[in-house]
């Protein structure tokens, strides 16, 4: 996966993610509650088992991540636009004639 490269305006370095990537690590967090908890406990070691390497300084003191459903809706919403993105349109079920 990645690494952090260098800092951008916050002062933090960059964690350069594919889409891919980051909708991995969403949905881990949206739907893992083991992996939400390590990523509270020890977010650089969590970070680590995807191959992103971060050191503990480059990161916030307090780790915020946002509610499972936050999480679920944001995955929803990504998918809907990511497909009709790629087919032109959505067909939503149930079609009223």
């Amino acid at each position: 996966m990645a690494e952090n490269n260098s800092n951008n305006n916050s002062g933090r370095p960059e964690i350069n993610l594919s889409d891919a990537e980051r909708v991995y690590i969403a949905g881990k967090l949206a739907y893992n509650d083991e992996f939400r908890q390590s990523m509270y406990d020890d977010p650089v070691a969590t970070l680590a088992t995807l191959g992103i390497k971060v050191k503990a300084k480059d990161l916030p003191d307090e780790v915020f991540i946002p509610s499972k459903e936050e999480l679920r809706a944001n995955l929803a919403e990504h998918l809907e636009a990511s497909v009709a993105e790629s087919v032109g349109f959505i067909i939503r079920w149930p079609i009223r004639c």
